[in-house]
């Protein structure tokens, strides 16, 4: 009898332990251990982990939209997404980070991220340069805003054009 008194008593006590732990935190913490486990490899080569971690920062940001690092659990939702070459949803948290908090440090990076996604990767050139415009428009101090425009203006150059601008940067730069 004391026995199962006892048993029911430790019980009771791990359950009153785990319900008292921040949730936020312990979602934190799944995150982090799954960080930790995904630097160890190339992303491509641990998509299982990697997608989950997605899972993770998604999950979280949305349950938790004011918190200080919800911003950046959509910016790293996106980067590990492009990683894994799943450009359209790395688009998606990307725009979550510059639509909804605008001021966050990471929103022009993400301006700029989308706008190469959708340049190189997608080869949607439209939408790559409404976001670069879009950059240079919302963040003009910001140093990818010199980028962004330096993108567009390569964007508009046709094939042979290109090639003797590299070239011509290449001989510059062999000087």
């Amino acid at each position: 009898m004391n026995r199962g008194i006892l048993t029911f008593a430790l019980t009771a006590l791990v359950l009153f332990q785990v319900s008292c732990q921040d949730p936020v935190e312990t979602k934190l913490d799944s995150i982090q251990k799954l960080e930790s486990q995904i630097k160890a490899e190339p992303i491509e080569e641990q998509s299982g982990i990697a997608m989950n971690l997605v899972d993770h920062y998604v999950a979280f940001a949305q349950d938790h939209p004011k918190h200080k690092q919800a911003p950046l659990s959509w910016f790293k939702a996106g980067e590990v997404s492009e990683g894994l070459k799943e450009y359209e949803e790395a688009v998606r948290y990307f725009k979550e980070v510059y639509t909804n908090y605008p001021s966050h440090k990471k929103a022009p990076v993400a301006l700029f991220v989308e706008g190469f996604i959708y340049q190189d990767k997608i080869k949607n050139n439209a939408l790559a340069t409404e976001r670069f415009n879009q950059l240079m428009e919302s963040y003009p101090e910001h140093e990818l805003a010199e980028q962004a425009e330096a993108y567009l203006n390569l964007m508009k150059l046709r094939d042979e054009d290109l090639l003797e601008f590299l070239e011509n940067k290449q001989k510059t730069k062999d000087k």
